[in-house]
């Protein structure tokens, strides 16, 4: 799969993050934030909605994968089909069942 070197930068209260895209597990809603969950098991909140987010790392190959979830797939492990993709780390969060073939057909475009 392809190693993702996009820089993405997330602006906080307190910093500006400058993050590689390829070390982003994925980015879950929090209300009209959005939680940055990383590699390294840090989290970056983010004053931006998910929306934004969505639209502007699909070409780093990132997929909304549920209203409340986008993930790197580069950091997909497993689908289950009833309702759940495992990443990295063995997180396991909920996908969308119409996302299901979707999600399968842009991982293998990215091989």
């Amino acid at each position: 799969m392809q190693h993702n070197s996009k820089k993405i930068i997330i602006n906080t209260s307190d910093k500006v993050h400058v993050l590689n895209a390829g070390d982003i597990i994925y980015i879950k809603a929090k209300a009209s934030y959005s939680v940055f969950v990383l590699t390294n098991k840090e989290e970056v909140l983010s004053s931006q909605p998910l929306a934004l987010y969505s639209k502007s790392l699909q070409s780093a190959g990132f997929y909304r994968v549920h209203k409340s979830f986008l993930v790197n797939l580069n950091h997909i492990a497993e689908i289950i089909r009833s309702g759940d993709v495992v990443l990295t780390g063995g997180v396991e969060i909920p996908i969308a069942k119409g996302n299901i073939k979707p999600v399968i057909e842009a991982l293998i475009k990215l091989q």
